[in-house]
């Protein structure tokens, strides 16, 4: 709707213009995810109503759901969006970041554009880097601090505010039966698997305590008795706020989108599916190595590299749902018995349930058949 009418409003250009780029962009982000999750989609570029032709529509060719975003995210380049935004609003690093992460997921399943693609995505994570917009905290605790909610290497995030939306987060990863923040409701529901932890390299800092995961804590309103969890939890999405003798039990945390480690790893796969492993893409993914106080990279095969890429995406990205589009686009699954990428449609995880070809995509909810008679399901589901 906004994107039809705002062309109509008689207002500053420059302010409706940038307008339009941020309706462009966001259109992309949610077709971006619907497009991954559930393949063919019902690609709706006009406002519907009752009358409307495309009322009941049909589910639309994956390729055209992708130039439709690759279309949306090249207007809103040119929109004249802010370099940065540190409000939380769209800007150009956020669009052309978003744009490198389509054209990787282009290059590969399922539409399989290859070397083409890679180019294109490479180019495009270079701008972000070349610009140096963004810089990587130097602390890993920064991702979680209210203070720093669109700041350093956040590129962009869905915005929470106390008293007008609740983010849960802190629910969410909090192990049950524990008493560790004011937070009344502990789900223990996203929890890392202690092969996961296990998977990092030794003295990575990311798998210590109290970086990107945790083992125990002080019992709130304790300053003296210290709670053990028997198991890993998420500190990397910890509220701190809520803990401590005078915590609170405000959940406004941002969830992060897009970060620039993300980008960088975006410009040191791509780049080394091209040219092989540069110098260039090896200064990318040693910069996010050098922050988790582990040796540089270097004499890799471009096998060894694009393996060492997934590898650093797994643990530097982890639980910040990029894993699953992961494997889609790469068809691989990483083994957390043994370090090693396999074949995810022959792959068995942890839990002992064999990868199948219809996981590749999310079933279509029932009430959207139900509502949709054009609709069809997914195959195997």
């Amino acid at each position: 709707v906004a994107i039809n009418r705002l062309s109509m409003v008689d207002m500053d250009e420059a302010r409706k213009n940038r307008l339009l780029g941020e309706a462009h962009f966001l259109r992309a982000v949610y077709y971006y995810y619907l497009v991954r999750l559930y393949g063919d989609i019902p690609l709706i570029t006009q406002a519907i109503d009752y009358s409307s032709p495309d009322l009941y529509p049909e589910r639309a060719p994956v390729q055209n759901v992708y130039e439709l975003i690759v279309s949306d995210l090249k207007v809103a380049e040119l929109s004249g969006l802010p370099s940065v935004d540190r409000t939380g609003r769209a800007s150009l690093g956020a669009v052309k970041s978003l744009l490198a992460s389509v054209y990787l997921t282009m290059a590969g399943h399922p539409l399989n554009r290859g070397n083409e693609y890679y180019s294109l995505a490479a180019n495009k994570a270079e701008e972000v880097i070349d610009n140096n917009w963004y810089t990587l905290f130097p602390d890993y605790k920064q991702l979680h601090n209210r203070a720093n909610k669109n700041q350093g290497e956040l590129i962009f995030q869905v915005q929470y505010l106390a008293g007008v939306q609740n983010s849960n987060i802190t629910q969410y990863i909090t192990p049950t039966g524990t008493n560790i923040s004011r937070l009344g409701t502990r789900w223990g529901s996203i929890m890392p698997r202690n092969e996961f932890v296990q998977s990092y390299e030794p003295n990575d800092k990311r798998a210590q305590e109290g970086q990107y995961y945790f083992t125990r804590y002080m019992q709130y309103g304790s300053t003296t008795n210290m709670v053990n969890f028997g198991e890993y939890a998420l500190y990397k999405f910890w509220l701190e706020e809520a803990a401590g003798p005078n915590g609170d039990n405000i959940e406004d945390q941002n969830w992060t989108l897009l970060r620039l480690p993300e980008v960088l790893l975006i410009f040191a796969e791509a780049s080394n599916e091209v040219n092989g492993p540069t110098s260039k893409a090896y200064q990318q993914i040693n910069l996010i190595r050098a922050r988790a106080e582990l040796e540089p990279l270097e004499n890799l095969t471009k096998e060894e590299f694009r393996e060492a890429v997934w590898r650093e995406r797994y643990h530097e990205l982890s639980f910040e749902n990029k894993a699953y589009f992961d494997i889609q686009r790469t068809h691989q699954a990483f083994n957390l018995r043994n370090g090693n990428f396999e074949d995810v449609l022959s792959y068995t995880n942890e839990s002992g349930v064999l990868f199948r070809q219809q996981y590749l995509l999310w079933p279509i909810p029932q009430s959207e058949i139900d509502a949709n008679p054009k609709l069809t399901q997914n195959p195997g589901w």
